[in-house]
């Protein structure tokens, strides 16, 4: 029967093992300063879940400002043409404060009549679609267009980036093309309101080189400001 070497061989196998570990441990506690600088560099801007400032709120949100035109009571052929032509265009202004604005700027432009009015004006608008060749063209004359006339609902001149000379004359286009190029205007200011009002009123001071600025402080330009209110 053969002897047995089974104890000598496992002593040697568990000693063996002892000095893995050993060398392992070792090892490790070398390398974890690194991990632990790796880490504290790596997640240094990471809050935890539940990390708050104690007493810091929630970052309020402000509501946005709302501008609203202040029309006044409006006769028959105001009336009509508000609701008539007026005031589908409003929808084609991404901005509503924007639409607010020109609104505001049309009424100080011709209190809404495209046309001189007469009196005789009947309650179903139906008088809107007559041909403008039976009525007076409402226009302020030289004075405020220079050597031009401003006509209609929009007081536009004949200038064809404002709108088509043959077209103003007509009542939707006029305000059709009154709308767009207010929000040019606006677009060309970033967005500044007294400035794009101040350009289409004309209220603008020439620089030496003669570049048009806005003159925001015009009393024209404060007209309208005057009439608006903000909500929020």
């Amino acid at each position: 029967m053969p002897t047995t070497r089974t104890r000598p061989a496992q002593a040697r196998q568990g000693n063996k093992l002892l000095a893995n570990v050993l060398v392992t441990l070792a090892m490790f506690a070398v390398v974890w300063p690194g991990i632990k600088w790796a880490y504290a560099h790596t997640h240094k801007d990471v809050p935890t879940p539940h990390a708050r400032v104690a007493g810091a709120a929630a970052p309020v949100v402000q509501s946005p400002i709302r501008i609203e035109a202040q029309i006044p009571q409006l006769d028959v052929v105001q009336g009509c043409m508000l609701s008539q032509v007026i005031t589908p265009v409003l929808d084609d202004f991404e901005d509503p404060n924007a639409a607010q604005v020109w609104l505001e700027l049309l009424f100080t432009e011709s209190s809404f009549y495209h046309w001189v009015p007469r009196g005789t004006e009947s309650a179903d608008c139906s008088f809107i679609r007559e041909s403008h060749e039976n009525w007076e063209i409402l226009n302020s004359g030289p004075v405020a267009c220079g050597e031009d006339l401003c006509v209609g609902l929009g007081q536009l001149s004949s200038f064809p980036e404002v709108c088509d000379p043959a077209l103003r004359f007509d009542p939707f286009e006029n305000v059709y093309c009154s709308a767009r190029y207010f929000g040019e205007l606006v677009d060309q200011y970033g967005g500044d309101f007294t400035k794009a009002v101040a350009k289409y009123k004309g209220a603008v001071n020439l620089t030496e080189y003669g570049t048009q600025i806005p003159d925001t402080q015009h009393p024209h330009v404060l007209m309208v400001f005057k009439q608006l209110t903000l909500t929020k």
